[in-house]
């Protein structure tokens, strides 16, 4: 039995209504030091003065363990982020601000 194959030249409908597509610019921040016991410092630099930066921390499942939130009206920040209440494991951490994305791998040492 012979099969028929269909394709359909359909518009992309995002031309359509003029809704354009979002793409989040990588940025680079630093960790340290990593592998980590108890806190963490994190660096970032070329970041939106007067910005939200959002860190997450997630375990190998993807769930997410650790939050924060971070406002700098500078284009540089440095902070540190208390790692206590995280077993000793390989984690994700993820900064996100508002067109950027970045994400790195945190080793948390016994």
């Amino acid at each position: 039995m012979a099969q028929t194959v269909v394709v359909l030249d359909v518009p992309n409908p995002c031309e359509q209504n003029g809704i354009e597509d979002v793409v989040l610019s990588t940025f680079d921040f630093n960790v340290y030091p990593n592998p980590a016991d108890k806190a963490v410092t994190l660096s970032f630099s070329d970041i939106t003065p007067i910005g939200k930066i959002e860190v997450e921390v997630s375990d190998m499942r993807g769930a997410a363990v650790l939050r924060k939130q971070y406002y700098s009206s500078f284009t540089e920040l440095r902070t540190e982020m208390s790692l206590n209440n995280l077993a000793p494991g390989v984690y994700t951490i993820s900064v996100r601000g508002k067109e950027t994305y970045s994400i790195k791998k945190l080793v948390i040492k016994n």
